[in-house]
């Protein structure tokens, strides 16, 4: 600009001007703070006296830098400079249609002024009285279908009508036009889009939140306008108005009986309109009467005629009133139904964000009405949709964030019975994670990581009667990676499942693992507190190397996953899954030092030197049945017992072991009795711990110390020593 001028050029300052008058508005907000010389010049004289045309075009550009900050003072005074200089331009008529379109594509040009309702007028009579400027808008189209340019003008400024007074102001200075003019502002507004409440409602929606509302006045104004409007012919505009007066008396004055009257009257006079079943339902709803609420947004739902985020709004109101009342197949099929239309609104964050909480809320509906995997499948997608809303961008952003985690905690805890995340309940309302008027104290619950949720929602899944897989693969949706305190709970909680099951699929990999759990776990170093969990340590669990070289606490970690293994698939009879871990073991240099235990449990060595092999050597034996031989049954079950009480896989193990131990001793006394040594004198001691209700490792200790007499038995010294240790019955 600098350099224009002083070139004292007029088209170098002409061609300035137009640079800056042809920016988008997006752009012009940009650059007006970097023309703050610009937006100085005085409005008295012209600001480029040598060429009056080119300072004409130079005072628009100064006019339209001062939208976007400007005072409604030294905008106007600059708007009334250009009134005077725009005939010096050729074309006046186009320039001035050019300016008028300018000032009303801006958003702020009705805070700046308060005639700019005038301003539109003006460009929609020049429209009609220039060929040109009919010519240049005759293509003009809109996504809202086919609205004049007028009407696309009158739209933007909507937003500068904060009160219900503007709005009813508006409709009094439009009824002084001809219908055609009118058609033409309003032409936005169209039937059968949403758009036309938005017209009625916004100066409710500005002024209804201030302290200084005057709702009866403002339901008078509404009422006004409603015969405005149908005066006009226009019923959908008079029904819309007459709705914002129930609005006004129901919302804000807490009475709906007069709001329902307002409703009923306003159906005599304009005519039935669906969108007053909706507003009936509304009143109803919001006083939580859903059994009357549900049957009216029924109807509305299968009439139609709304707009895209009214109908989700209408469903996802049907969803919360069919769960009241108990029925959560409904409620489901109406959150469906309500996430599906508000999904195809996802450029907007808040209703993105709306879109994914109605998958949480489907997802409880799902669950509530017994189709788990339907709930797994929905909270999947709507933790996986979480990246992309921002967690402290808009309320309705911060607030699905948090809520959805919340839902994922809720349905963790119904499936598995686990309290996650502490020991308080978690409740979970229908409708909670899409709620459209969240409260700012939701931004104080802390955000923990996302993939955190993931690995809860596998438990979850895995723990069903009929998985849905998920569990498998869920690692394919970890956001960041995985995290590692939650890899070694899922490792332990898998070792504990395939223990239980006696499932010896991976069995190398899995004892590998789990000799590397262990040594994790004892160091203590990985695990996380509540806090770290917002940005937890990421990383996956080696496999260790459990050579005959190996670390002792690695080889007895791994020793311990094998005996616990072999043990409870012994007791189980399922020994097709032992010679399957037999042989894999052995084909196996990594784990090397448990070959030792492995022959054993196939019967190719019987010496024993400590404990463990004791235990192997049973599994061998187990295969029998050890009740025609009463003493190696005595051995057999210390050996096992040494081992599960010293075991940290005990989970699976104990029970069934203390239970094959008191059922092996009642069938020696009761049918083997002749098998025993003085059965007269050593078979009632053990009747008596048979006949007590404890089925604990101690009360089996105790059991096989009271057996050895009647096998005929003496256990060596530090067995038997063990064994009190263990019953609880050792001296002090």
């Amino acid at each position: 600009m600098h350099h224009a001028l002083r070139s004292e050029e007029g088209g170098f300052v002409f061609a300035f001007a137009h640079s800056v008058i042809t920016c988008p508005v997006e752009v012009l907000d940009f650059l007006a703070p970097f023309l703050g010389e610009l937006m100085a010049f005085a409005t008295d004289t012209p600001i480029f006296p040598q060429d009056l045309a080119a300072s004409a075009m130079l005072r628009l550009a100064q006019l339209l830098v001062l939208l976007p900050y400007g005072t409604p003072g030294n905008a106007r005074a600059a708007w009334d400079a250009f009134e005077r200089e725009r005939f010096h331009v050729t074309g006046p008529e186009l320039i001035e249609g050019f300016t008028l379109s300018k000032l009303l594509l801006h958003p702020r040009t009705g805070e700046l002024f308060s005639d700019w309702l005038e301003i539109l007028l003006r460009f929609d009579r020049l429209l009609g009285i220039s060929p040109q400027l009919a010519t240049a808008n005759s293509n003009f189209k809109s996504v809202a279908g086919d609205p004049h340019v007028s009407g696309v003008l009158f739209g933007a400024q909507l937003g500068n009508v904060r009160t219900v007074a503007r709005f009813k102001e508006i409709l009094e200075r439009l009824d002084n036009e001809e219908p055609a003019t009118r058609d033409r502002v309003l032409s936005s507004f169209q039937p059968g889009r949403g758009d036309i409440s938005i017209l009625a409602n916004h100066g409710w929606l500005k002024e209804s939140p201030t302290d200084t509302f005057d709702w009866e006045a403002a339901a008078r104004d509404y009422a006004a306008c409603a015969d405005l409007a149908i005066s006009w012919g226009n019923a959908m505009l008079a029904t819309r108005c007459a709705i914002a007066q129930a609005i006004c008396l129901d919302e804000n004055g807490d009475d709906a009986e007069r709001a329902l009257a307002c409703l009923a009257q306003a159906e005599d006079k304009f005519g039935f309109d669906i969108a007053i079943s909706r507003a009936r339902a509304k009143i109803h709803w919001l006083r939580r009467d859903h059994a009357a609420a549900l049957p009216l947004l029924t109807a509305a739902a299968e009439a139609g005629g709304q707009d895209t985020i009214e109908r989700a709004y209408i469903a996802r109101e049907a969803g919360i009133s069919a769960a009241t009342l108990g029925d959560w197949s409904a409620a489901q099929q109406w959150f469906e139904r309500a996430q599906g239309e508000a999904s195809t609104l996802d450029k907007m964050p808040s209703v993105r964000a709306m879109a994914i909480g109605l998958l949480a809320d489907t997802a409880h509906a799902a669950y509530c009405a017994g189709r788990p995997e339907i709930a797994i499948v929905k909270m999947r997608d709507a933790l996986s949709a979480l990246p992309g809303i921002d967690p402290e961008g808009t309320l309705a952003e911060a607030h699905c964030h948090r809520v959805v985690r919340h839902g994922l905690l809720w349905l963790y805890r119904e499936i598995t019975g686990t309290k996650a995340g502490g020991q308080e309940e978690v409740i979970y309302s229908p409708g909670c994670a899409s709620n459209t008027e969240p409260l700012e104290a939701i931004r104080e619950h802390p955000v923990v990581a996302l993939d955190v949720a993931f690995y809860l929602l596998a438990d979850a899944d895995e723990a069903l009667a009929a998985p849905t897989g998920f569990y498998r693969d869920f690692r394919d949706y970890l956001v960041e990676g995985p995290i590692v305190s939650s890899e070694l709970s899922a490792a332990i909680a898998e070792d504990r499942r395939t223990i239980a099951t006696h499932d010896p699929t991976n069995f190398v990999q899995r004892v590998r693992r789990h000799a590397s759990v262990a040594q994790m776990v004892a160091s203590g170093e990985w695990l996380e507190t509540d806090a770290a969990l917002k940005n937890p340590r990421r990383g996956t669990i080696p496999l260790a190397t459990i050579g005959e070289d190996a670390d002792e606490d690695l080889r007895r970690a791994a020793e311990d996953y094998l005996l616990s293994f072999a043990t409870a698939a012994a007791l189980a009879g399922a020994f097709d899954a032992i010679d399957a871990v037999v042989h894999e073991g052995l084909a196996s240099s990594e784990i090397g030092a448990l070959h030792s235990l492995l022959r054993r449990m196939r019967g190719d060595l019987t010496i024993i030197a400590t404990d463990r092999d004791g235990a192997a050597n049973t599994i061998w034996l187990l295969r029998e049945d050890l009740t025609a031989r009463p003493a190696e049954f005595c051995w057999a079950s210390a050996w096992l017992l040494f081992h599960v009480n010293a075991s940290r896989l005990r989970l699976g193990v104990e029970e069934p072991l203390v239970a094959w131990i008191f059922a092996g001793c009642a069938y020696l006394v009761s049918n083997g009795r002749f098998r025993l040594s003085l059965p007269a004198t050593t078979v009632p001691p053990v009747e008596a711990v048979l006949a007590r209700p404890e089925r604990t490792i101690a009360s089996a200790a105790e059991l096989l110390l009271t057996l050895a007499p009647a096998v005929a038995t003496r256990f060596i010294p530090q067995a038997r020593s063990t064994l009190e240790k263990i019953a609880g019955t050792s001296p002090k």
